[in-house]
């Protein structure tokens, strides 16, 4: 049997979802606002911003542990 490491923020194993998508008020997307969200989700859930995706002041796409699982955050 292998061992399989595991993620700091989720030591009993990989959540599983596909994806989530919020709606928020476009100013919170700028380029201010979303280096404050990308902080908030990195340090609370381990979240990272996949900027391919991004559009300034419209979008925030954010992994969670792979890239086939992240949240949209759309004004």
């Amino acid at each position: 049997m292998t061992a399989t490491a595991t993620h700091p923020y989720y030591p009993s194993g990989h959540p599983r979802f596909n994806h989530v998508a919020l709606s928020l008020p476009a100013d919170l997307l700028d380029e201010e606002g979303r280096a404050d969200l990308c902080r908030f989700f990195e340090q609370v859930l381990g979240f990272t911003e996949l900027p391919t995706m991004t559009e300034e002041g419209r979008r925030l796409v954010l992994s969670c542990v792979h890239w086939d699982q992240f949240i949209y955050l759309i004004a």
